[in-house]
């Protein structure tokens, strides 16, 4: 306390003094009332919601071997497992993994719908070797296709194929079963 003299008076009892001291009971701040760290961090509360916030032009790092995003009975939002290098980022629902980050790229959880907005169109992409591919939904039709006029599409079953779509048509492997089938050709030839 300064009692208006040049002279700091020194505290007695079970006050902290002003160079540090370790605090055994809780810390009670009211609503609005912020813990500022460096005049860069704050963290408060307003009665309704409690927020951690960078206020400078720095950012904020939250640090731990495995971090943990939950609601209020424990349930995981979101898991960071560093594993030594990083690791593994996993978005949850319901406390089940719908998306992780793996060493490759993510992985969607097994048994998982894959929902795109329903009005308008939909597209998933695929980059990968310098070529694209997709897969849309359109007014009319699923639409599978490759954006390179090089790059055939393949449809398979247990990974053999079994169908190769090309630019210049599509190719067949194994039997063709049909009720009815009608071939029309541009040819002299007789099919």
């Amino acid at each position: 306390k300064n009692d208006g003299s040049d002279a700091i008076v020194e505290l007695s009892g079970d006050k902290l003094p002003l160079s540090g001291g370790t605090l055994t009971g809780n810390l009670s701040l009211g609503d609005n009332v912020k813990a500022t760290f460096n005049s860069n961090l704050n963290i408060f509360s307003t009665g309704t919601s409690s927020y951690i916030e960078e206020v400078g032009t720095g950012d904020l790092y939250l640090k731990a071997s495995n971090l943990y995003i939950t609601d209020r009975e424990n349930n995981q939002f979101i898991s960071m497992i560093d594993n030594g290098s990083g690791g593994t980022v996993a978005l949850k629902h319901l406390g089940s993994t719908k998306l992780a980050t793996t060493s490759s790229g993510i992985e969607v959880g097994y048994d998982q719908d894959i929902s795109m907005g329903s009005t308008g169109t939909g597209q998933i992409q695929i980059d990968g070797a310098g070529y694209k591919a997709a897969i849309a939904l359109d007014t009319d039709a699923m639409n599978i296709y490759t954006t390179s006029a090089s790059r055939d599409v393949v449809l398979g079953v247990n990974e053999a194929e079994i169908l190769r779509v090309e630019p210049t048509g599509i190719d067949v492997t194994g039997t063709i079963s049909s009720a009815a089938i009608e071939i029309t050709s541009t040819l002299d030839d007789k099919l």
